[in-house]
C-alpha cells in the first residue's frame, strides 16, 4: 500500500498474530476515523506481530480513558490505546478495486461519458482514504450512455451479470469484483430522477451531482456529494422497506458528517 503524502510513521504496535484480536492475513489494519493505519513490520515475537503505525496527526505518547493517541477520536477504539476493534481491510482487494475503478473512468472518458462514484467508495475518495472494505463499486451513470458505456466496459473483459431492471441498473463482473452502474434520468422540470424500474422519475437528492472531483492517492474520481451520501444512507430503508439498516451506514454517515464539520460544511 503506498502511503498518502500526508502520512508519516509514528509509533511501532505490537498486535496478536492470532486469536480474536489478530488481523486477516492480507489486511492492513485501519483505524475507524480513517486518521491512522498499521503497517506489518518483518520483524516479530512468536504469538505477535509488530506494526508501524501511520497517522496524518501528530502524534502522543499518553493514553487517555479510550482515545486512540494519533487521531483522538473516542469512537477509535483499537490497537495503539483502545480496546473495542479496528477495522482490518483487505488492501489486496482494495487495490485490485482501485484498479477498475480506474479502468471505468478511463472507458467513460475514453467514450465522453460521465460516471460519478456513489456508495462507500465515494465517501472514501471524498475522506481521501480508504476506511473500509467494499463489498462492490457503486456508480451512477446517464441512461443515454448505458449502450455505450456497456460495450466499452466489455470490450475490456467486464461480463455482465443479471440482477436489476436494466433501465434501472447495469452490473458487470471482472476478475472476482463487481462494478453497478445505477441509471440517472432528467424530468421535465430538470431535476435528475431514478431512470427506470419500480422506482422510475424519483428524484434524487437536489445537488447530488455537483460535488466534483474525489481523491485516493494520485487518483481522482468524480462523486456524488457527501450530503446526498448521507441523505441516501440515512433514508433508503424508508424509501424501499426491503432494504434493512445497516451498522456501516451509521458508521459512513458519522463519518461523513464529522468530515464536512471539519471542513466548516453544514452536513445536511
Amino acid at each position: 500500500m503506498r502511503l498518502p503524502s500526508e502520512h508519516r510513521a509514528v509509533a511501532p504496535v505490537r498486535i496478536p498474530s492470532s486469536g480474536a484480536d489478530a488481523p486477516a492475513r492480507g489486511r492492513a489494519l485501519v483505524c475507524l476515523s480513517g486518521a491512522a493505519f498499521f503497517r506489518r513490520r518483518r520483524s516479530g515475537d512468536r504469538g505477535s506481530h509488530m506494526y508501524t503505525l501511520f497517522s496524518r496527526s501528530r502524534p502522543t505518547s499518553a493514553v487517555s480513558g479510550n482515545v486512540h493517541p494519533p487521531c483522538g477520536d473516542k469512537r477509535c477504539a483499537g490497537y495503539g490505546g483502545c480496546r473495542v476493534a479496528c477495522l482490518a481491510v483487505d488492501m489486496g482487494r482494495a487495490d485490485r478495486q482501485l484498479r477498475l475503478i480506474a479502468e471505468a473512468m478511463e472507458v467513460a472518458g475514453a467514450l465522453g461519458v460521465a460516471v460519478w462514484l456513489r456508495g462507500g467508495w465515494a465517501m472514501d475518495f471524498f475522506l481521501g482514504e480508504i476506511t473500509r472494505d467494499h463489498e462492490d463499486i457503486d456508480w451512477f451513470a446517464w441512461a443515454d450512455d448505458a449502450g455505450a458505456l456497456a460495450e466499452g466496459l466489455l470490450l475490456h473483459g467486464h461480463q455482465p451479470v443479471p440482477g436489476p431492471p436494466p433501465d434501472l441498473q447495469l452490473d458487470f463482473a471482472k476478475d472476482g469484483l463487481e462494478n453497478s452502474f445505477t441509471l440517472l434520468d432528467r424530468d421535465t422540470a430538470g431535476r435528475v430522477v431514478v431512470a427506470g424500474g419500480p422506482w422510475a422519475g424519483t428524484p434524487w437528492p437536489e445537488g447530488m451531482l455537483d460535488a466534483g472531483l474525489g481523491r485516493i492517492g494520485g487518483l481522482q474520481c468524480a462523486v456524488v456529494s457527501p450530503q446526498a451520501q448521507i441523505e441516501i444512507k440515512r433514508m433508503m430503508p424508508t424509501w424501499d422497506p426491503s432494504r434493512p439498516r445497516r451498522s456501516k451506514d451509521a458508521e459512513d454517515i458519522a463519518q461523513l458528517e464529522a468530515a464536512l464539520r471539519a471542513r466548516g460544511k453544514h452536513p445536511e
